[in-house]
């Protein structure tokens, strides 16, 4: 199409009137068409060159958009891995902190027990202590008009001593002859 437009051109100038009357024979013509169809042949050159690096150009666009591309999706992938990991790593974390709260709780319960065990073998060891602690003494035999606080005077201990040693239910009634058990320190 191009060389139609170089061909016709030439012709398109001389009717006009464009072209002075030394151009005006016909050798002249044809050395104006043989320099048009040059200046055609290299402008179509340059075209094509143009043309196949316009097409270069594009093919690295795609490629270029291609590894764009299959760089977000491979960036993508990674992000959602990462972001999967992130959440494996939270839901370890809160099951390992879980099983260490009631491993901590189970632990803390066994010695609370074994505390709690080992205090009621103590207060029965301090039971049993404070009972033995009446086995030594003497027994006294009441006389008319004695009365514990007397009795205890006699043999310098506490009333309560001699009432929680004998377990007495009413310390105010004694009875003449009842035998006491009097603890010594």
């Amino acid at each position: 199409m191009i060389k139609k437009i170089f061909y016709i051109l030439p012709t398109v100038l001389l009717m006009a009137g464009c072209v002075t009357d030394e151009i005006a024979n016909k050798q002249d013509v044809r050395l104006v068409r043989t320099q048009v169809n040059e200046q055609v042949i290299q402008l179509e050159d340059r075209i094509n060159a143009l043309t196949g690096q316009v097409d270069g150009l594009e093919r690295n666009i795609e490629n270029l958009q291609q590894k764009m591309g299959s760089l977000e999706n491979s960036v993508s992938n990674k992000m959602f891995n990462y972001q999967k990991e992130v959440k494996e790593m939270q839901n370890e974390l809160k099951s390992t902190k879980k099983s260490l709260s009631d491993d901590f709780e189970r632990k803390m319960n066994i010695v609370i027990e074994e505390v709690i065990n080992e205090n009621k073998k103590i207060a029965e060891k301090i039971n049993v202590l404070q009972k033995d602690k009446y086995d030594l003494g003497v027994y006294h035999t009441v006389d008319r008009g004695e009365t514990l606080s007397h009795i205890a005077s006699k043999y310098g201990i506490s009333v309560d001593d001699i009432i929680s040693s004998n377990e007495l239910e009413n310390p105010d009634r004694l009875k003449v002859g009842q035998k006491l058990f009097i603890p010594q320190n």
